[in-house]
């Protein structure tokens, strides 16, 4: 860091500036040199390992519950329910997560990243006991917002362990986290079911609960990094905290919340195509692009998006367009393949869990692959590349879907989380490795929110064309079929009502002879088959978008040197002096604009 500071210093860049974007993607032969000699003195230690594992535990216990309780909803809902909110209990997460991901990423910038991982630890556990012990809907919903602020700041554990290893290595070091990521997208359906079935969907939490407990432990004891802020020289941290970008934060925060809470509304409060849907959604928007506006005129002191990160077109801004189209690719399966578990193949709650598993035990035995070749292989951006090829491959693959097709539908599963691994691997180092290391923790919550934005809009579309073709096929097929095996046909709608909402217990189902139901059931599975494939092959466009857009990403090979960004103080420690003055330090000038 010390080296980057004074490369700039001497060139009198303005802070604010485009040319302050350091010329990251031309970096000198002085620096690789030096960095050779970096990688000579760097050892991963023992404590090392542990911070590491801390971090990573808790992303994995964010992840675990994301997955565990949108498996058991509905269970919950019948507990202490009903109520036409339930679905908020795991929305309310995702929400909040997206919401404030990328204002955590700035502030662990500017503040240090060990103080947010402590307050974030804190907020899981409040969040996890919140929900354990909660008697409504309403409870659970705010346990959840709560874990959803928890994880916005535990996700930047990409930006803690990245910059604690050397850059070359920072793929592994990714491939690794996803790994832990992987476990709780695996085992937390078939965990979530057993629960169900054995003892309550509240152990759920108390195995998060317990998780979090061992993180902050160890988080608490073993990282402390020296030297990581920014700082204003002769300005207090309040200060620099009454000068962040707060009109910034209020429209990016604000926006992204309401477009979500639109997106949430559509199907389940209120039609698609409906006000109560449709306004949060443009009005969330336009605030998104408000918050654009105002940080390219107002020039805030602090701003919450430095334009010179976005202007370092295809070193940065590329790679987040194409992350966006990675999340409308791989959300196809992810919205679809639980339903299409249940509808076609199973309905056995076990056997639905370890379907679902195949979305993390794909990445868990082969998603570190791609980290060893981010850090070993040469041509990193072409690497991306193939697996965004790869990732649109089989996710147009899945339309070969059957009622028979459950073997080769969870091997494409699998195969396409591999890909998801890769391309969340891929795009976050080469992301970090596109801006100058004090903005790696923006770096890093943009590239995750940007994911998970391409995956919202992308779930308006598929629901949208599931919806759609489903009702055709159900009106031209499956109607027909029923009529043709002799339901009279004021009976129709109630059945296929019924057996489209799992309500087999209904007087429409019950009444049915053996044949009649035989035909309902092949003629609704098969109105599903056509409407997945639909579906699957729409994905196919967005794929072949965002592979267009990869390609014109920059090159980052020459930028996987040996230097380490930031060091920790090795060992356990209660207290430890991490502050050292030698960290990042900005000066203003008569004009008030801020130099390194």
């Amino acid at each position: 860091m010390s080296e980057h500071k004074s490369d700039l210093a001497a060139e009198g860049q303005d802070w604010k500036s485009n040319a302050e974007h350091v010329e990251v993607l031309n970096t000198s032969a002085d620096e690789s040199s030096s960095s050779n000699a970096d990688s000579e003195q760097y050892h991963f230690t023992w404590g090392k390992f542990a911070a590491c594992v801390g971090l990573a535990l808790g992303f994995l216990s964010d992840t675990f519950l994301i997955f565990s309780t949108a498996t058991v909803l509905s269970y919950i809902n019948a507990d202490l329910g009903p109520s036409s909110s339930y679905v908020w209990i795991a929305t309310g997460d995702l929400v909040a997560s997206a919401a404030s991901g990328v204002l955590i990423g700035r502030l662990s910038d500017i503040f240090g990243r060990r103080i947010l991982f402590l307050v974030g630890g804190v907020l899981a556990l409040v969040g996890t006991l919140v929900s354990a012990v909660g008697q409504n809907i309403p409870t659970l919903i705010a346990g959840g917002v709560i874990i959803g602020l928890a994880a916005a700041a535990r996700q930047n554990a990409f930006a803690a362990i990245g910059e604690i290893v050397p850059k070359k290595s920072r793929g592994m070091a990714f491939g690794f986290l996803e790994n832990f990521v992987s476990l709780g997208v695996a085992f937390g359906p078939p965990i979530s079911y057993s629960c169900i079935k054995h003892s309550s969907w509240r152990t759920i939490f108390w195995i998060a609960f317990a998780i979090d407990v061992v993180v902050l432990v160890i988080v608490f004891l073993f990282y402390h990094p020296m030297n990581q802020y920014i700082h204003e020289e002769g300005k207090s941290g309040w200060y620099q905290v009454k000068h962040l970008d707060w009109v910034g934060l209020f429209l990016f925060s604000a926006g992204i919340t309401v477009f979500l809470m639109g997106i949430s509304f559509g199907g389940n409060n209120y039609p698609w195509t409906s006000a109560g849907t449709l306004a949060p959604i443009i009005i969330g928007a336009l605030a998104v692009v408000a918050c654009g506006f105002w940080e390219a005129f107002a020039s805030p002191r602090y701003p919450l998006f430095p334009p010179f990160i976005l202007k370092n077109f295809r070193g940065f801004t590329v790679m987040q367009i194409g992350v966006f189209f990675v999340g409308m690719v791989f959300y196809s399966t992810a919205v679809l393949w639980p339903e299409q578990i249940q509808a076609l193949f199973t309905t056995e709650l076990t056997k639905v869990g370890w379907y679902s598993a195949a979305s993390g035990l794909g990445p868990l035995c082969f998603g570190w692959l791609f980290g060893v070749a981010a850090s070993k292989l040469p041509h990193v951006k072409w690497q991306m590349v193939a697996t965004m090829c790869a990732l649109t491959a089989f996710s147009g693959a899945q339309a070969s879907v059957s009622e028979d097709s459950h073997i080769a539908s969870t091997a494409l599963v699998a195969l396409l989380f591999i890909s998801v691994s890769g391309m969340a691997t891929y795009s976050i180092n080469m992301s970090q490795l596109g801006v100058a290391h004090e903005y790696i923790g923006l770096a890093t919550g943009i590239t995750i929110t940007m994911r998970l934005l391409g995956g919202a809009v992308a779930q308006i579309i598929y629901v949208s064309i599931l919806k759609n073709t489903l009702n055709s096929q159900v009106a031209n097929v499956a109607a027909p079929a029923l009529a043709k095996a002799g339901l009279a046909p004021t009976s129709i709608p109630a059945t296929i009502e019924a057996l489209l909402t799992g309500n087999y217990k209904s007087p429409a189902v019950t009444g049915l002879s053996p044949k009649i139901l035989g035909v309902a059931v092949a003629s609704l599975r098969q109105a599903y088959v056509v409407s997945f494939r639909t579906v699957y092959l729409s994905s196919i466009a967005f794929g072949g978008a965002g592979i267009i857009v990869l390609c014109f990403a920059a090159n980052v090979d020459h930028l996987r040197t040996s230097k380490v960004e930031i060091e920790l103080v090795e060992g356990a420690h209660m207290q430890a002096k991490t502050n050292t003055g030698e960290g990042h330090i900005v000066r203003a000038d008569d004009a008030g604009h801020l130099h390194a």
